[in-house]
């Protein structure tokens, strides 16, 4: 059952490396270990299990940042495995997302690789993000899929785009994000102009020192369009 998931895990590295190999002197690296209870994405839930989601962060630069994350669920439901890259220019963040999301059970090497258009299980995704007040934490972010597999019945590009706005407020020692997301209807997300990702999430440090920092997550997100109501918890380890 989990030699897929070291297979994945082991390539997600590989691919770290070589980034590493090939940058300058300087370079900087992170680490993360997420434990979730439910893999939830823009509203939606994936799998039926808690998952195990790693990622790896190389930064050649301040404001330049290559990553990796995965995301397995313990009974195989969800895999998910994707790289991207993020530029950070003042308060504007622009990413270019390479999502990799096979079916349960079918994936391969082979598979991963394939990138023909009516065939392949990835999603190529540009976000933006901005922040219009320096002193105000609100952040409004647009993204679309532009290549991939977010398909019509007929088989032609649909261009999903999803549009969040997301403001943050700290009480005490817990710090909270108040987000909306929603669409732009014929999407992957919904059909029809639709809000599709409305909610909370509350964050707190359980432990720190100068090695290890370990907060949780925990969130209640609905999603209008679809009348789902989630509850989900993250645990992470950095």
């Amino acid at each position: 059952m989990y030699k897929r998931y070291i297979v994945l895990l082991a390539q997600l590295l590989i691919i770290t490396a070589v980034f590493g190999e090939e940058a300058p002197k300087r370079k900087k690296m992170s680490y993360s270990l997420d434990l979730v209870s439910k893999h939830m994405w823009r509203g939606s839930s994936s799998g039926t299990a808690p998952c195990i989601e790693p990622t790896i962060n190389y930064h050649p630069t301040s404001n330049f940042t290559l990553s990796g994350w995965a995301a397995f669920s313990i009974n195989e439901s969800y895999t998910e495995v994707d790289l991207y890259a993020s530029y950070q220019i003042k308060r504007l963040n622009i990413t270019l997302f390479d999502y990799y999301c096979p079916k349960p059970g079918v994936y391969s090497g082979k598979d991963m690789i394939n990138y023909k258009s009516r065939e392949t299980k990835h999603l190529i995704e540009s976000q933006v993000t901005y922040q219009p007040f320096e002193t105000l934490p609100l952040h409004v972010s647009a993204a679309t899929m532009l290549y991939g597999d977010d398909l019509d019945a007929n088989g032609n590009q649909q261009y999903s785009s999803y549009f969040e706005t997301k403001y943050n407020l700290s009480i005490q020692k817990t710090s909270f994000d108040v987000f909306m997301g929603f669409t732009n209807g014929n999407s992957f997300y919904d059909e029809d102009f639709n809000i599709v990702n409305l909610g909370v999430t509350a964050s707190r440090v359980l432990f720190s020192n100068r090695r290890i920092r370990i907060p949780i997550k925990t969130s209640l997100i609905g999603n209008p369009a679809k009348k789902n109501i989630h509850f989900s918890v993250k645990i992470s380890i950095s």
